[in-house]
């Protein structure tokens, strides 16, 4: 355990001030049972240098609020409860109140990560059909609840919208026109799936995905615009650019077939050369990928795909990306 406060005789960058260590506990409800017996775990994980705790649990009703009587009937939930190392160069009196004011924000920083870590482990070690079908990544959309607490402090506490809804009053319905025998464009598609992967915690496949969607669809659009080359002839082309092909792409080529490129945006053309760079990094070199980088991936995809419709992509895309948080 990592006990009461500690000084680290460390600088932080830039502020010449000390930086303080404290323990981070989160507790979180997750909306599946995890099927394992309830289990105590710690240990360092790779690429840290302190050590992290992890219970699993199953309580029948929990209370949300620190010093609260309310209290929430679970299910078929599971309970697990992670106690880390925080470094912050607030005080202990300010400490408390700046994770209330980012509770958010050190949820994904600091509990989702070691969270997902946790939970891969237990699916690939587990036995039975639950730990196959059911034990899977998350993100702050799946959190029933959320606590923090400060070296054993509480400090914050969410609660998930849908759930508190349906046990505090009555759900609000929103009208919704659904018609089932439209075709949903693949672009459309692809990209909302892809969201829903980025708000479920899976930041690295988002990221590949959108890529990939991108990397489709700017050959597609170039095919049928090359001058004096058959359709085979220009597939054959594109394939045979092996270094930088997405900037290639965006670049000369479309440069060449349309007279326009994002490269004269520098803005756009920033976020292009973030895209090919990250994904070099994920691919090839084992590179992590944060929520802020999956989402500012997936917007950049959308971005481009709006420049290439505004040149006649003829594209079916949504008005904005609806990310849970983050």
């Amino acid at each position: 355990m990592l006990g009461k406060l500690l000084l680290h005789w460390k600088v932080e960058l830039g502020t010449g001030r000390e930086v303080l260590q404290y323990e981070l506990t989160g507790r979180v409800i997750l909306p599946f049972h995890c099927g394992a017996e309830p289990m105590e775990v710690e240990g360092t994980i790779p690429g840290e240098s302190f050590e992290t705790f992890f219970a699993l649990d199953y309580p029948d009703s929990i209370g949300v609020w620190p010093e609260s009587k309310l209290k929430f009937e679970l299910g078929p939930c599971s309970m697990i409860t992670i106690r880390r190392q925080m470094l912050n160069c607030l005080p202990a009196d300010e400490i408390r109140s700046w994770v209330y004011q980012n509770h958010s924000r050190v949820i994904h920083s600091s509990i989702l990560p070691a969270l997902n870590h946790f939970l891969v482990h237990l699916k690939l070690n587990h036995t039975g059909p639950l730990g196959a079908h059911v034990v899977r990544s998350v993100g702050e959309v799946d959190l029933v609840t959320s606590s923090l607490l400060v070296d054993g402090a509480p400090a914050s506490s969410r609660v998930s919208q849908t759930f508190l809804c349906a046990v505090d009053e009555p759900p609000r319905f929103t009208s919704v026109d659904v018609d089932i025998t439209r075709e949903i464009p693949n672009e459309l598609l692809i990209l909302t799936r892809a969201v829903d992967l980025v708000n479920q915690g899976y930041y690295r496949e988002a990221f590949v995905i959108g890529f990939a969607l991108l990397d489709e669809l700017i050959q597609g659009f170039l095919v049928g615009r090359m001058p004096n080359l058959s359709s085979e002839q220009a597939e054959d082309l594109l394939r045979r650019v092996e270094r930088e092909r997405m900037q290639t792409f965006f670049g000369h080529v479309l440069l060449l077939v349309t007279g326009s490129t994002p490269r004269k945006d520098d803005s756009l053309w920033s976020e292009l050369k973030f895209l090919n760079t990250k994904r070099n990094g994920l691919l090839h070199s084992g590179a992590a990928c944060s929520l802020s980088e999956a989402r500012r991936g997936l917007e950049a995809v959308l971005k481009l795909l709006r420049y290439l419709d505004d040149l006649g992509g003829g594209y079916s895309l949504p008005a904005k990306l609806s990310f849970w948080s983050g």
